[in-house]
């Protein structure tokens, strides 16, 4: 695991071209009508990746995803010790467990589990300076490391050696991925824009219906999952039905425009419960996932759920009960 300073990592990320990508978008808008599609049933920030989600009620749309107030998209990331690559609840399930809220007097971020005392932590970036190469999946990412107390906190509570990492957004850039030549690239805009993430898997929103989860009880034949499984940042609830959303392309949101990138491909973390952090016997809901919703089209080893989405425009706030218009 290389430590690099925090200049040498602004040099290494890359910038979008957004004249370009703006123009594009200016010239390609088509005038169909948009009509309604779906209502926002739930807003959800995720401010430790793979630990439980805080819902709110407005959140603003930026580049990097979802922020409200002091809470931000997967600011933060536990990561092995050794090598940095992210650790998640596929290999450790019980951070699903780990709740975290804001204490707005104290300017701190609190991280709460079961059998465990509260840890809490400055907001903003640590005072270490400690720059940490990671990775999440294939994608290199850096983070500053949050100290002893924080690594000792998931360490014991996981039962592994772990750091936990902050995402410094004024010294990192992470791009998003590179999907040129997959079976993807008929959905990708022409011109690349400048749109990135901080320590989600791949794209800054996930947008889900609570159709298709109703669909997915119906498939497996009882009710076994629930949005929670699926961790969408924007639950929406559709007018036409389930996996509509597979469609979506340009989407717009009380004047937010927002772009779906790509269906998301589904691994096993559904399966983990997310009230009690146990994976189910049955491999479900992943296994009648892969038996319905392998579309192969998209990809011929990963069951689809839920679409990728980018902001297109300008950042802008959105609510739970606004119309989704696509």
């Amino acid at each position: 695991m290389n430590r690099l300073s925090t200049g040498q990592l602004v040099a290494l990320g890359g910038v979008g071209i957004l004249s370009a990508a703006a123009l594009w978008r200016f010239l390609s808008r088509s005038p169909r009508h948009m009509q309604k599609s779906a209502v926002i049933s739930k807003l959800v920030i995720y401010p430790i990746k793979s630990c439980k989600g805080i819902e709110v009620t407005t959140a603003e749309c930026t580049a990097l995803g979802l922020v409200s107030g002091e809470l931000r998209d997967r600011q933060y990331m536990v990561a092995e010790a050794d090598t940095g690559k992210f650790v998640s609840a596929r290999t450790h399930p019980t951070l699903v467990l780990v709740t975290t809220s804001i204490d707005d007097e104290a300017k701190s971020l609190c991280i709460s589990a079961p059998g465990k005392e509260e840890l809490r932590l400055p907001l903003g970036a640590p005072p270490s300076g400690v720059v940490i190469d990671g990775s999440v999946w294939d994608s290199q990412v850096f983070g500053l490391d949050c100290g002893k107390e924080a690594s000792d906190w998931f360490s014991s509570y996981l039962n592994s050696p772990v750091k936990l990492l902050y995402f410094d957004m004024d010294s990192f850039i992470r791009p998003l991925e590179k999907l040129d030549g997959s079976a993807f690239t008929r959905h990708r805009r022409p011109v690349e824009s400048n749109a990135k993430t901080m320590y989600s898997d791949g794209y800054p929103y996930l947008l889900c219906n609570d159709r298709s989860v109703d669909q997915i009880n119906q498939d497996v034949g009882k009710d076994l999952a629930t949005w929670e499984n699926f961790r969408p940042n924007i639950l929406v609830t559709s007018t036409q039905g389930p996996y509509v959303e597979d469609e979506w392309r340009e989407i717009e949101i009380s004047g937010v425009q927002l772009f779906g990138e790509k269906p998301c491909g589904r691994c096993s973390f559904p399966n983990v419960n997310p009230q009690t952090g146990e994976r189910n016997p049955k491999a479900e809901p992943y296994n009648t996932l892969y038996k319905t919703r392998l579309l192969k089209q998209y990809s011929k080893s990963s069951p689809m759920f839920g679409m990728n989405l980018v902001l297109d425009g300008e950042p802008g706030f959105i609510s739970v009960g606004d119309s989704v218009m696509c």
